[in-house]
C-alpha cells in the first residue's frame, strides 16, 4: 500500500486496505461523506483520515446503518474532530 510522496493514497491502495471497491469509493465521495484530494490531472488521492472513514462507514454497513444513518454519524464524528 504506497503513499505518494505527500502521504497520500491512490484509489487502488484505498482499495486493499478497505476492501471496497473503487465504485463503492467513488459513491461516498458523491455522497459527501469521503473529500479526497485531487491531482492536476484530476486523480483522486486519499489521506489516512479518509481511509478511517472508510473503514467506518464499511463496518457500519455491516451492522446495519442506513446511508442516512451513516452520512449523519460521519458528520458528527467530523464535528468532534474539529473541536
Amino acid at each position: 500500500m504506497e503513499k505518494d510522496e505527500k502521504g497520500f493514497y491512490g484509489i487502488g491502495a484505498v482499495e486493499q486496505r478497505t476492501g471496497l471497491s473503487a465504485r463503492q469509493i467513488r459513491y461516498y465521495e458523491n455522497l459527501g461523506l469521503i473529500k479526497p484530494e485531487r491531482t492536476e490531472g484530476g486523480q483522486r488521492r486519499y489521506t489516512e483520515r479518509d481511509v478511517l472513514c472508510l473503514l467506518r462507514i464499511k463496518y457500519l454497513k455491516e451492522n446495519g446503518f442506513d446511508l442516512k444513518s451513516i452520512k449523519e454519524k460521519i458528520e458528527e464524528f467530523e464535528r468532534e474532530l474539529s473541536l
